[in-house]
């Protein structure tokens, strides 16, 4: 129970006690003072007054021994502050001083798991009320020695876990972090030494929340769950909190939905026994607001039963009446929640910012309601400290109700008690290897784990005398190994082996695989890669690299199963596990078991290569170390694509650049990821289909240009004319009437002409009974090549492409070395295209419209042609065919163009008229751009062969009216004039 402060407490025992073994105590004290053993019991004093721990660690600093007397209840409030200050003068005594000497001594009932996690290293003795005392204890006690576990062999098995981490259930073999577990058992509740029955609840000096901090792989996890959790479920934080019961939530990690990850463990942790889970339930209880943390813990509790055993007998030397753990004025004052959050970083790493601001205002709402008896415990990442201003209000707390730890590499001495404190237990001897890994271990962030490995190794390499395995681990088999890393380095290499026999190409790529998913890596830093958790399926998809029947066994193996045709016992054999898995919501994960083997140390010198613990994993990364960037720029490319509109999401796939980042990720099946890349393959192929369909236009229509000797527009118009239909010529109507054809002397020559010489027809009159529409221009070569394109025409066949004598304007000329025939072409493929009647004007139509309607020599008179029309004696003559409408038009229409110059046009009439069709020549009419002013008077006529072309010729065309009516399904371009 304590010490009174006299000089009476200095060098002489300790005896602690709860009431309910205050007759016990009493005897006792009676039979070491016989015994000649002057112990300090205290009855009272310690419990009164307001500076209790003070004055119990004053109690406790000289004094010489340490005795607890546990019963059947176990270590129970003022015991286990007393318990705790024991402890920390026995840890945290200097190198080279004595411990304090701890001895339990066990009452019936009682049993060394009553001790506790630490309280349970030391040799517990038992002892019966009415029985001599036993007689080691009175020895030790005035000799100051203490009774040593490896006295005694209490485990059997190996008592190291090799690189797994600490759980609840290997708290005993937890060492090397004794005293940082009893700084975090400290850390929660009131700061002050106060009466714990006297203080309140509150104030500055109150913390509810522990942050451990610390680098990756420090042993945060492990000191919470191993260390802290199996002294809080024996009443260590009572001193501090007043709560004696609690329940633990989690531990959970916050994954990408935090919200639903905190409903499942309150779900598992608040729910009666016997009660169905509903985590659907209540995560959607969770959505209603900040305050419903709070308020589920607070109704939980408030109809939660609790055993009336389950608290301290009273009597009436306490200062206040606990006996009522439900008494409304204090509800939480024998009862409380502790929430444990593995892993606080993946608030920032996996979880949204919607998700992460939900789950911090429900914790900060809960952390501050002093109705609500939550405590927290979260381990976290040194390197992510400064996202913490992320969480606007649990990041306010941080400077009031949380008490951070900062945990650093494991001292030497720690070291040396994670590997003799096992071995202690377990009867090993560890002398030749200790102070080796120790040397080898100063330093390295990864000392712990790598320590552990390489003890695990060894104890399942011992060697075997008489049949039966030595206790003693062997130090030549470390250095035979290459020491720490190299035991590591040596196992790994050695498993990724076994995986390449079994599956040849396939086994240990696909191993390397799956470890390089679980790779976190530090672009920042190239020694410090960290682990991250994936789906199982993902796990599977990676390391079967198409193959999932495969994929499962390579991970099982990685797992610690052992080969084909050995027993599935790993333990046993020492089978190597470098994954672990887990469940989180009813979803599968694995991760890396341990960080230290995708890590590296420094180079020796400068410029140097770095010390990879595991160079062949690590070589892996390195030659992938784009592979982690690409990952989560996948995941943001998801995250834009699912939250683009329907209609636009199209917009937000990846293009192939992209996919071939993305072709050696691994993505769930189901997940949204594979439905983002398979949208985007798809879309890839739709536009590769595509690209090919326009690089085969894009070839060919290269190809067709140069063959046929265009220009390089008509690339382009090759590609409209995919698309459009053919192209009309305009047309001007001629009306029906009655003229003198030919010559006439005075009009057409001088009055003494001879119209025969000047190759002119007689004179006759000719009556135009209907009228006709007339191309308002010549034919354009535009025009034209539309028709040859259309027939399949062009080099080497039968309908070729004019050609143009160079001329840059192509397209907008007026179409020149076409025969006579290939104008009688495209007028039957325009008919068929249109439904109409197309034809080239009679030599009577021609030159009545040239006429217009005028009794003169030219079209607009008979003036001297000047600038007129285009003639290689007219004035500012181009000497080239131009396109039509640049000289003033003329004749019965404003718009009918280019009737005298620019080029001789074909008409249907033969040159004699009397001739076979097959060997008659055909007229042109209308003179040219390298012709004379006589050229164009309209009754000017030349005859050519049917197949003759020429520079300076051409054709215009003529729709017959009236209009007949289109076959059904003919192009139409709309109505024609009337």
């Amino acid at each position: 129970m304590g010490g009174e402060q006299d000089t009476t407490a200095a060098s002489q025992p300790f005896l602690s006690y709860s009431r309910a073994d205050r007759a016990a105590a009493a005897e006792l004290h009676q039979l070491l003072e016989q015994a000649g053993v002057a112990v300090y019991r205290d009855v009272e004093n310690l419990r009164s007054g307001d500076r209790w721990l003070s004055r119990l660690q004053q109690a406790l600093s000289h004094c010489s021994a340490f005795v607890v007397l546990v019963g059947q209840e176990g270590l129970q409030r003022w015991v286990a502050g007393e318990v705790e200050t024991a402890l920390n003068r026995h840890l945290s005594a200097p190198l080279g001083t004595p411990r304090l000497p701890i001895h339990p001594l066990l009452l019936p009932g009682a049993s060394v798991a009553d001790l506790g996690p630490f309280l349970g290293l030391f040799q517990a003795l038992s002892w019966e009320p009415g029985q001599p005392l036993p007689a080691s204890l009175a020895a030790e006690l005035r000799q100051g020695e203490q009774a040593q576990p490896a006295e005694r062999v209490v485990f059997e098995g190996c008592p190291y876990l090799g690189l797994a981490s600490f759980d609840a259930k290997d708290a005993r073999l937890f060492f090397g972090r004794r005293s940082e577990t009893l700084r975090a058992v400290a850390s929660l509740g009131d700061q002050s030494d106060r009466d714990p029955t006297k203080a309140a609840a509150g104030g500055a000096s109150w913390k509810r929340w522990l942050q451990v901090e610390g680098h990756s792989g420090s042993g945060k996890s492990s000191l919470v769950k191993a260390g802290l959790l199996p002294m809080v479920s024996h009443g260590a934080l009572w001193p501090r909190t007043r709560c004696e019961r609690w329940r633990i939530l989690g531990p959970m990690k916050p994954g990408t939905n935090p919200v639903g990850e905190l409903a499942r463990v309150l779900e598992q942790g608040l729910a009666a026994v016997g009660q169905r889970l509903d985590t659907f339930r209540r995560e959607e209880d969770l959505k209603r607001g900040p305050t419903a943390l709070a308020r589920a813990i607070q109704d939980a509790l408030a109809h939660s039963a609790i055993p009336a055993d389950s608290v301290d007998p009273v009597d009436s030397a306490d200062p206040v009446d606990l006996a009522n753990p439900t008494d409304p004025a204090d509800p939480a004052s024998t009862t409380a929640c502790l929430l444990v959050i593995d892993q606080f970083e993946e608030l920032f790493t996996l979880a949204d910012t919607t998700s992460r601001n939900a789950f911090d205002a429900l914790l900060a709402a809960a952390l501050q309601d002093p109705a609500c008896p939550l405590y927290v415990v979260s381990t976290v990442r040194s390197d992510f400290l400064d996202r913490m201003v992320q969480l606007p209000q649990l990041s306010v707390l941080l400077n009031t109700l949380c008490q951070r730890l900062l945990l650093p590499t494991i001292t030497p001495q720690g070291l040396r008690e994670a590997i003799e404190g096992p071995a202690a237990l377990a009867g090993l001897d560890v002398s030749e290897v200790s102070t080796l890994m120790i040397d080898q271990a100063q330093g390295e962030a990864g000392a712990l784990p790598l320590v552990e490995h390489a003890l695990t190794q060894l104890w399942h390499q011992r060697d075997v005398r008489g049949g039966l395995p030595s206790n003693k681990l062997s130090g030549r088999r470390l250095q035979e190994a290459g020491g720490l890393a190299g035991m590591l380095s040596g196992s790994a290499d050695t498993l990724l082996d076994q995986l390449e026999r079994e599956w040849p190409k396939h086994g240990r790529a696909g191993a390397l695989e799956l470890l390089l998913l679980l790779t976190r890596i530090n672009t920042d830093d190239r020694l410090r890669h960290s682990r991250r958790r994936v789906s199982r399926e993902q796990a599977v998809q990676r390391a079967g690299q198409g193959d999932p029947a495969r994929g499962e066994k390579i991970l099982r193996r990685l797992e610690g199963q052992p080969p084909p045709g050995q027993p599935d016992n790993a333990a046993a054999l020492g089978a190597l596990r470098l994954v672990t898995s887990d469940s989180e919501g009813g979803t599968a994960y694995v991760e890396l078991i341990h960080e230290t083997l995708v890590r590296a140390r420094p180079a020796v010198q400068p410029g140097g290569e770095v010390q990879a613990y595991w160079p062949t994993l690590y070589r892996h990364i390195e030659a992938n170390r784009d592979r982690d960037m690409v990952e989560q720029q996948l995941a943001l490319r998801v995250e834009r694509w699912q939250g683009a509109k329907a209609g636009l999401r199209w917009w937000q796939l990846a293009g192939w650049g992209q996919l071939w980042d993305y072709r050696q990720l691994s993505v769930a099946p189901k997940s949204t990821a594979a439905r983002f890349l398979r949208y985007s393959r798809r879309a890839a192929a739709l536009q590769a289909l595509l690209v090919a369909a326009s690089l085969f236009v894009v070839v060919q229509g290269l190809w067709w240009i140069t063959v046929n000797k265009l220009p390089p527009r008509y690339f382009y118009l090759r590609l409209v004319w995919q698309f459009t239909p053919p192209p009309i010529p305009k047309t001007v109507t001629i009306p029906a009437g009655s003229f003198t054809m030919g010559c006439k002397p005075g009009r057409d020559v001088d009055a003494d002409g001879d119209c025969e010489r000047e190759a002119m027809l007689q004179q006759h009159p000719v009556a135009i009974s209907n009228s006709f529409e007339l191309g308002q221009y010549e034919l354009t070569f535009a025009e034209y090549d539309r028709y040859v394109w259309a027939v399949g025409g062009g080099a080497g066949t039968a309908v070729s492409y004019p050609n143009d004598q160079g001329m840059a304007d192509r397209e907008g000329l007026p179409v020149f070395n076409v025969s006579w025939r290939d104008a009688q072409g495209y007028l039957a493929w325009l008919s068929r295209e249109t439904g109409q009647q197309w034809r080239l004007p009679t030599e009577a139509e021609w030159e009545y419209a040239a006429r217009g309607g005028r009794d003169a020599r030219y079209p607009w008179g008979n003036e001297s042609p000047a600038a007129q029309a285009n003639c290689s004696d007219c004035a500012d003559s181009p000497r080239r065919p131009v396109p039509g409408g640049n000289y003033p038009k003329t004749g019965f229409h404003d718009d009918l163009a280019d009737m005298a110059g620019n080029l001789f046009e074909w008409v249907d009439d033969k040159g004699d008229p009397n001739a076979s069709d097959e060997k008659a020549s055909r007229v042109l009419r209308g003179g040219s751009w390298d012709y004379d002013a006589r050229g164009l008077r309209a009754a000017f006529r030349v005859d050519y062969a049917p197949g003759d072309r020429g520079f300076n010729v051409g054709f215009r065309v003529c729709r017959v009216s009236p209009i007949e009516k289109p076959a059904a399904g003919a192009l139409t371009t709309g109505p024609l004039k009337p």
